[in-house]
């Protein structure tokens, strides 16, 4: 199943970016006092203009995930890690 669901994200991103900048403001929700920087593929740097924290540009990183570098560490917010949540979500 999980190789089939990064298939299926893999063409649905060819038709549509996915939104960083919500992504990031989801995460973040009201608590971001600890955000040092954000991670994030070089073509959507300019989706995160808005955002108030460094960007730096991850080649590493696929379209659509992000890494926000914390004081204490990271979240992992890339493409595979909240597809394996959602996978997980729906087993339990």
């Amino acid at each position: 199943m999980p190789a089939i669901a990064r298939d299926v994200l893999a063409r649905e991103l060819q038709i549509a970016a996915a939104d960083v900048a919500e992504i990031v403001r989801g995460a973040l929700g009201s608590d971001s006092h600890d955000v040092t920087s954000i991670r994030a593929h070089p073509d959507d740097l300019d989706a995160l203009c808005a955002v108030e924290f460094e960007r730096i540009p991850d080649a590493t990183l696929s379209r659509g995930s992000v890494r926000l570098e914390l004081r204490s560490g990271t979240i992992d917010l890339t493409l595979d890690a909240r597809l394996d949540a959602v996978l997980r979500a729906r087993v339990q």
